[in-house]
């Protein structure tokens, strides 16, 4: 019988994909080691992809992200399941916070991403909405060092 996990319910907000390696490593050694389940949420904002068009075509690539991630995590030992939300008004933070009350998740995961210009501003205010109104602790796993390899910190 596996051992009792410290955090039965992990909620992981899903950005782009370009830290899915991440992700999955670090999730697998939060969860593998009991019986917690996995939740993974990506929030598309149509106002970026799609102009406000929400059509189901127009999200298979999140869609597609959220089954490579499960199917990586099950390899892990990890039972996890996905969930995508769309947004029209720029509310991502606002979805990942329902998402994780609605769950009642009991911890919060999210990878801190890339550096990037406007995407990784945009992911970095999600964060800090994050850090200040979630109701359950939330953990961002840093950038790797290949993301921020030959970037000055102050850029950021």
């Amino acid at each position: 019988m596996p051992e009792p996990a410290v955090f039965q319910r992990i909620l992981v907000a899903v950005g782009d994909g370009s830290c899915a390696d991440q992700l999955v490593t670090g999730v697998a050694g939060l969860a593998s080691t009991g019986d917690a389940e996995v939740l993974l949420v990506h929030v598309s904002d149509c106002n970026v992809c799609c102009g406000a068009m929400d059509h189901p075509a127009l999200h298979e690539h999140e869609h597609e992200l959220l089954r490579s991630l499960i199917e990586r995590l099950a390899a892990c030992g990890v039972n996890a399941r996905g969930e995508a939300r769309v947004t029209a008004s720029g509310r991502i933070a606002e979805h990942l916070l329902d998402a994780a009350a609605e769950w009642r998740a009991d911890l919060l995961v999210a990878a801190a991403g890339r550096p990037g210009r406007l995407r990784g501003r945009l992911w970095r205010r999600v964060l800090a909405r994050l850090l200040d109104d979630g109701a359950c602790p939330v953990l961002v796993l840093p950038r790797q060092q290949s993301a921020v390899a030959g970037r000055e910190t102050s850029s950021w």
